[in-house]
C-alpha cells in the first residue's frame, strides 16, 4: 500500500472542467488512463504505487507510460512530464473523480 506521503503528493487542485480536460487530452493523442497514468507519474509516484492506486499491475503501469511517450514523442519519462505539463494535462485527475484517494 502506497505510503501516505506519496498519495498526498499525487493530489492535484482543480484548475478546469472535466471537459476541457478531456479535450486536451484527446487533442494529444492520449487516452483517459494514459493521462491519468502520466499524471501520477508527474506527481513522483512509481508504476507499483500507481498500480496500486488504480488497480493495475505495475506492468501495466508500463505500458501506459511508454505508449504515452511515444504519442507525446517523448525519449523519457521526465521529458513526457515536460510535454503533458506544456500542454496543460497535468490536472486531469483534478477534484479525484474517481474517488481514489483517502482523505
Amino acid at each position: 500500500m502506497p505510503h501516505q506521503a506519496t498519495l498526498a503528493r499525487s493530489r492535484v487542485p482543480p484548475s478546469r472542467g472535466l471537459a476541457d480536460r478531456r479535450a486536451a487530452s484527446a487533442a494529444a493523442g492520449l487516452s483517459a488512463r494514459e493521462a491519468e497514468v502520466m499524471q501520477l507519474v508527474a506527481a513522483g509516484n512509481t508504476s507499483r504505487e500507481i498500480g496500486g492506486l488504480l488497480f493495475l499491475s505495475p506492468r501495466t503501469v508500463e505500458m501506459h507510460a511508454r505508449s504515452s511517450m511515444l504519442k507525446l514523442d517523448c525519449r523519457t519519462r521526465s521529458e513526457a512530464v515536460r510535454r503533458i505539463t506544456e500542454l496543460d494535462l497535468m490536472t486531469d485527475l483534478a477534484g479525484d473523480p474517481a474517488g481514489r484517494w483517502p482523505g
